[in-house]
Formats: structure tokens, C-alpha cells, sequence
């Protein structure tokens, strides 16, 4: 049976193999598992190169001179019909993109950033401007997603504050009325989703990361929580 390996262009650093027999070949008699599961060992190099980016915390140019040359030789491989090289090299191709794929996603982000500057927990005086305008529940609670400015803990000054967090007025708060773009600053505590505590249990802090790119939480319980709300300036086209 002749096998051939394709290889197929990748979306956020994550790639696949696909297996395709040539005409005449029956898949029963494949053998190996990265011939019966590429996707499957696709995913276990991504993941590897996931694991060692964490580990290492290599610079993201070693990792793309490694994915560029792992290339090159897969290249070369193919072209000289060398069958054991060219995979190889693809497999250590997948095994760079996840790397890459680690780095973009954690070290690329700013200092100050929600997710990054420790501030989970703190608690004091926060500023930022509305994403949209806020979403009316049911139950009288208001919900909107806040592109945070700054953070002022207790006893200290206001410091820079990158990120999306996503705020929820009680239903008692009264005075929280503004618009998509309005500059907004309240007393709170930024929080981190909670993440699935038993097996099969909905994830709260995965689906806010993945669906939304929403790192933290907050709520105003009070009235005088609310400390001011800056309408936007009005434009002549409006």
C-alpha cells in the first residue's frame, strides 16, 4: 500500500495531517497510527510544543526558525522522495507551531494585562469604557463588557489596566445608566471565572476565554459603587 502525507495549511497555530490512499489501495491494511489517527497525533505534537513553550519560555524567533527549517527539510524530503524524513520533519513542523501558538497567547500580551498584572481578587476603584450598551436581563440586572483603562487599588494610585472584563450591575443599582463608548468608574473587585469543578461540569472560565476573550469578572452591588459616568462626546455626524 503507498500512503501519501499531505499537508494542510494551519488556523491559530494549530495544523492537521490527512492521510489519503492512492486509487487501487484498501484502508484495511494501513498500519501505524499516525497513518489510522494523523489528526490524533497532530494534536499530540501541537501539544508537546504547547508544553515546552510553557516550560522553556523560549523567544518566539526560536520557535520560528525552527518551524522554518523543520519545513525546509520536509521539503527537501519530499522532493528527493525521502519517506521518513518528510514526515519527521512535519511532525517537528506541528510540534514548533504549537510554540508559537503558546507564545502568541501568553507571552504577547501586555504587562498590564487583566490576566497577567495579578490584580484577581483586588479590590478598589476601576475605570474603563463600555464595549456596547448594556444587556437588560430578566431579572432587572444589567450585564455589559468593559475595556478596562486603569485599576486604583486601596491606598494606592490609579496604575495602567489592559483587557475586557465583563461587568454585572445588581438589579437595586439604579443609577448605572450609560452608553456603548461612555467612560465609566465604580468600586469593585475584579474576579477571575470560575473554572469546571467536577468532570462533564459547564466551564464558565473557558467559555468566557474562548467564546468572548474575557479574562475577569466584576459586579456592582451599590448605588454608591457607581463613582462617575462620562458620556462620549458627541461627533457632528451623530
Amino acid at each position: 500500500m503507498s500512503v501519501e502525507l499531505h499537508f494542510c495549511g494551519c488556523g491559530s497555530g494549530i495544523c492537521s495531517l490527512m492521510v489519503m490512499e492512492t486509487p487501487g489501495t484498501s484502508s484495511g491494511t494501513s498500519s501505524g497510527i499516525h497513518r489510522r489517527c494523523p489528526a490524533l497525533v497532530a494534536a499530540v505534537f501541537v501539544a508537546m510544543g504547547i508544553a515546552v513553550s510553557d516550560r522553556l519560555c523560549l523567544p518566539i524567533g526560536v520557535w520560528l526558525v525552527a518551524a522554518s527549517a523543520a519545513w525546509f527539510v520536509a521539503l527537501v524530503g519530499w522532493l528527493s522522495g525521502g519517506r521518513r524524513t518528510m514526515p519527521c520533519a512535519l511532525w517537528f513542523v506541528l510540534c514548533a507551531l504549537g510554540g508559537v501558538r503558546h507564545h502568541q497567547y501568553t507571552q504577547l500580551l501586555s504587562q498590564h494585562h487583566v490576566s497577567r498584572a495579578g490584580v484577581y481578587g483586588t479590590k478598589g476603584e476601576l475605570v474603563g469604557r463600555l464595549a456596547h450598551d448594556p444587556d437588560q436581563l430578566t431579572d432587572g440586572r444589567q450585564r455589559v463588557v468593559i475595556h478596562l483603562d486603569a485599576i486604583a487599588a486601596e491606598g494606592s494610585t490609579l496604575q495602567p489596566l489592559t483587557g475586557d472584563l465583563l461587568l454585572t450591575t445588581s438589579a437595586d443599582v439604579h443609577g448605572f445608566v450609560a452608553d456603548a463608548g461612555d467612560r465609566v468608574r465604580w468600586l469593585g473587585r475584579i474576579r477571575q471565572p470560575q473554572p469546571a469543578r467536577n468532570p462533564g461540569e459547564f466551564d464558565y472560565r473557558r467559555f468566557l476565554d474562548l467564546r468572548h476573550n474575557l479574562h475577569a469578572t466584576g459586579t456592582i452591588y451599590r448605588e454608591g459603587d457607581v463613582i462617575s459616568i462620562d458620556s462620549r462626546p458627541d461627533h457632528w455626524w451623530r
